[in-house]
């Protein structure tokens, strides 16, 4: 690694290669710091390892020093510092990391980047329009997983394909239960592995994939997912490449991604009908949104609901100082 990265000072093993089981691990990602790298800047470095791609994102050594230091923390900095709390240090030349980790430890979530995400969590059938029902059923259920998977340090939200496994680490059985409902839904009415397989295809087929680098990573994670048998998490990889291909077609990124998402659904449907097939059966699209999924959204719903208000109770009877809170 030294070879690869110039000044290099120190490197943390993170992600899933840390935290999940190997046989469904893509690839082997690792934090690195080195004084060649600009303070503002990312720099990435790839190559392999054990037969397994290796993806080295470096950054300055002072890197998350200035970002909590000039108050410029955002859902990405939270994500990247968790891996790296969770992660396994290969390198630490200048006992940086050391420090880093300690004072990662006590940060607290801002309040203000959860809030938005609870308050749109909030739904109901009352359209009289499956489509539009379906994508609101969507898009509260993954606000819902974005805020509560970012009120408490030990939870981690790495991306879609490790969904199942970090709300897992959640202990909320409503939370759980309503995971549990999406996939027990669309498993009840489609083969998952052929669906996700023909989805693949009709991406590959119309070209899509170069202009969504983000679906194609995501498809590439659901298949990684399959062939190691775990089924029910390759759901969600596949929902959010579908998602983003909804996006991608709906003629512009202004304005809610609700109707950004139906206009996508229309115009993918219009011109390349197999895609909009695949995508209809992933997001159940045609589906009415059943009484059991609608309860298991409002019962986690009203348990993130609570938990929220101990929080902010709970932070604000101590307002200078850090607060080792936990959620459950």
């Amino acid at each position: 690694m030294s070879n690869q990265v110039p000044g290099l000072r120190s490197a943390v093993m993170v992600g899933s290669a840390v935290n999940s089981d190997f046989g469904v691990v893509g690839d082997i990602d690792v934090s690195a710091n080195a004084f060649s790298v600009a303070i503002g800047e990312e720099r990435r470095y790839l190559g392999s390892f054990s037969g397994r791609p290796l993806d080295i994102v470096c950054r300055h050594p002072d890197y998350f020093t200035a970002v909590l230091a000039n108050d410029m923390l955002i859902f990405y900095h939270l994500r990247e510092l968790r891996k790296i709390v969770d992660g396994v240090v290969l390198l630490d030349t200048d006992r940086q990391i050391e420090k880093l980790l300690d004072d990662l430890k006590r940060i607290n979530v801002p309040l203000q980047f959860v809030r938005p995400l609870i308050d749109s969590v909030a739904f109901s059938t009352v359209s009289q329009s499956r489509l539009e029902d379906r994508i609101s059923y969507c898009l509260a259920f993954d606000n819902l997983i974005v805020a509560w998977l970012h009120l408490d340090a030990r939870y981690r939200f790495r991306k879609h394909k490790w969904l199942v496994e970090d709300t897992r680490r959640v202990k909320s059985d409503p939370l759980n239960d309503l995971v549990n409902s999406v996939t027990s839904e669309l498993m009840d009415v489609s083969s998952v592995s052929p669906l996700i397989e023909d989805f693949d295809l009709a991406l590959a087929d119309c070209g899509a994939y170069k202009d969504i680098p983000q679906a194609q990573a995501s498809v590439k994670d659901a298949r990684t997912l399959l062939k190691g048998r775990r089924i029910p998490d390759a759901i969600f990889p596949a929902r959010y490449a579908a998602l983003a291909v909804l996006l991608h077609f709906s003629g512009g990124a202004e304005g809610e991604h609700g109707p950004r998402l139906m206009r996508g659904f229309r115009s993918v449907n219009r011109d390349r009908p197999n895609l909009a097939g695949t995508i209809q059966q992933l997001l159940l699209l045609d589906t009415p949104v059943s009484a059991k999924s609608v309860v298991a959204l409002e019962r986690a719903r009203r348990e993130l609901e609570n938990t929220w208000e101990k929080l902010v109770s709970y932070r604000q009877s101590r307002p200078n100082e850090y607060v080792e809170w936990r959620a459950c």
